[in-house]
């Protein structure tokens, strides 16, 4: 039996490419929902809790997009080939969220990313400070 996916697939393959493209995109995110009910059910979350938790990520999201966004307009307007423009895009997304995280680390990552954040830069420098530096185990 065919996957969500592959009914996203087929319901827009009507539109071509760009409609297959958005069928899938639906499929993904009807599975998403599915999942995080799952999810809230195990955990005993309600939904509300979990877009609380949501909001970070969303706003990281937005900004990476805008950024995105504005550097494919600039690549489409001087008439740069797709790999170039896909590299300068990669690079807008990865400056605005290394900006993002320096001057608003609270408000696009959250209380569970910098807690998360912390945890991996104390491992990071535990792992890549030299061996005559580290405390005896």
């Amino acid at each position: 039996m065919p996957g969500w996916y592959s009914w996203g697939g087929w319901v827009g393959r009507h539109w071509g490419v760009t409609g297959v493209a958005v069928g899938v995109l639906g499929a993904l995110f009807i599975n998403y929902l599915l999942m995080a009910q799952l999810s809230l059910s195990v955990g005993q979350i309600s939904w509300a809790r979990f877009a609380q938790a949501q909001l970070p990520a969303m706003g990281l999201s937005i900004v990476l997009g805008a950024a995105t966004l504005a550097t494919a307009a600039g690549t489409r307007h001087l008439g740069l080939p797709p790999l170039p423009s896909l590299a300068a895009g990669s690079l807008a997304a990865a400056a605005a969220a290394a900006v993002s995280i320096r001057l608003a680390p609270d408000l696009v990552l959250g209380e569970h990313g910098m807690r998360m954040g912390n945890a991996l830069r104390t491992y990071l420098w535990s792992r890549l400070r030299p061996a005559r530096l580290r405390s005896p185990a």
